[in-house]
């Protein structure tokens, strides 16, 4: 089976090597992962979204290459020459493939009006998020784990943080865990606004390369946060953050919404909470 790639990461042709394998990781109605070095790289089309490390394909032919791939170990060899990544069966085609970037550059703030306030202002605050409260509730009610948290992020003290943190990472079910999604989220404002401690982020990293206390697929997410780099969802948001653009904020909006069942409105929670903090 040949497969044509739609778009694939700059960042991901950074790290393939020539004849290296790279195993089959996980499963998805979407997709599958891929392991290359420390990544979980991600090839399919979940709703055309531009993920971090990953290759887009078109939908069509995914549940086929799906069934050739079930209950088998399976690897991928990237044969550099022809721009192809190669198993047993399946061939993955990159050559005159588009190609994106995953960095958010971080922008100067000329016009900052809040952008908690246009966040706020274009998405549902009455919305569930996974962490048993809505997006209003977090923001406004006294919540001691939350509290606890915020007031850690630009702490030095190193078991401070780390407790605080415990009480997130892995917290809740799925594949992403709500308070993953959470922490992301954070991760997110701090790419834009520096809200962290230097401090902090070490911690977080730490904790993540424990691989203990969360999913596999959240370590992906964090992973590629530390590296600066996000969903095109997010990184379009970003934009149009930047440009006060209603129209643009709802639409990516609801696109990170759709993330997950509940992963979108999780991460909305923490960029919210994180832009708040910085208000």
């Amino acid at each position: 089976m040949m497969m044509q790639a739609e778009s694939v990461s700059a960042e991901l042709m950074k790290l393939l090597r020539d004849k290296e394998e790279y195993a089959v990781h996980s499963l998805f109605e979407s997709g599958f992962n891929i392991k290359v070095n420390e990544f979980l790289c991600f090839i399919g089309n979940r709703q055309n979204t531009k993920l971090p490390y990953g290759i887009l394909l078109k939908e069509r032919p995914i549940p086929s290459l799906l069934e050739l791939l079930d209950g088998r170990k399976v690897s991928f060899v990237w044969n550099k020459e022809k721009s192809q990544l190669v198993a047993e069966e399946i061939t993955i085609e990159l050559k005159g493939c588009k190609y994106f970037s995953s960095f958010l550059n971080q922008r100067p703030h000329i016009n900052s009006r809040c952008y908690f306030e246009l966040l706020k202002d274009n998405i549902n605050m009455n919305l569930e998020t996974g962490l048993g409260l809505s997006l209003s509730q977090l923001l406004n009610e006294e919540n001691v784990r939350r509290d606890i948290l915020c007031s850690s992020f630009k702490s030095k003290d190193k078991d401070y943080i780390r407790s605080a943190l415990l009480k997130w990472i892995g917290y809740g079910i799925g594949l992403t865990p709500s308070g993953d999604d959470f922490l992301v989220g954070i991760l997110f404002t701090n790419a834009i606004y520096n809200i962290l401690s230097q401090e902090f982020l070490e911690e977080v990293k730490k904790l993540v390369k424990e691989e203990i206390y969360t999913t596999d697929i959240s370590t992906q997410y964090y992973i590629s946060a530390f590296e600066n780099c996000y969903n095109d969802a997010l990184l379009d948001m970003y934009q149009a953050l930047i440009t006060s653009d209603k129209k643009m904020v709802r639409r990516s909006i609801d696109k990170i919404l759709q993330f997950g069942h509940t992963s979108g409105s999780d991460m909305m929670a923490g960029i919210l909470v994180g832009l708040n903090i910085k208000r």
